[in-house]
């Protein structure tokens, strides 16, 4: 059985081209009726493509509204994630915050941190210091629907 589903914000993977849902209420921004009101603080965000091992830019001009939308059945659901590694220079206290698309289940998270750190993709904090990926201090948060 397929279902439609009524009203989305979505974007593309600058990489990849994979199709990602915003969720309707977070640190991005919310959905008010037919209209999406980002945090202008939040964009461009920085998007982890973990197929491409690489980190992008991804701007708010790419979020398209989609009214209705039939999806067949959904073998393997998908939610956006907040990943958060601290700058691996002991002085310095910032955090690179980036997002990806992984399955939609809390217990896919060693799973994801797992993949992160074998793509290893090249991205410094906001002082820009490398960042080294580390499983073991990553932050890893899922952003329901």
């Amino acid at each position: 059985m397929s279902v439609v589903i009524a009203t989305q914000f979505k974007f593309k993977c600058p990489l990849c081209g994979w199709s990602i849902t915003l969720p309707r209420r977070s640190q991005l921004g919310a959905y008010v009726d037919e209209k999406y009101h980002p945090i202008s603080a939040s964009w461009p965000i920085k998007w982890i493509c973990i197929p491409h091992e690489h980190v992008c830019d991804c701007t708010f001009d790419r979020v398209e509204l989609i009214k209705f939308e039939e999806q067949p059945r959904v073998e393997s659901p998908a939610s956006l994630w907040e990943i958060e590694p601290p700058c691996s220079q002991g002085s310095c206290q910032m955090v690179f915050q980036g997002y990806t698309l992984w399955d939609l289940s809390e217990a896919s998270r060693v799973g994801l941190i797992d993949s992160i750190t074998k793509a290893n993709p090249k991205v410094t904090c906001s002082a820009g210091h490398e960042i080294i990926w580390q499983s073991e201090k990553i932050k890893a948060t899922m952003l329901p629907f």
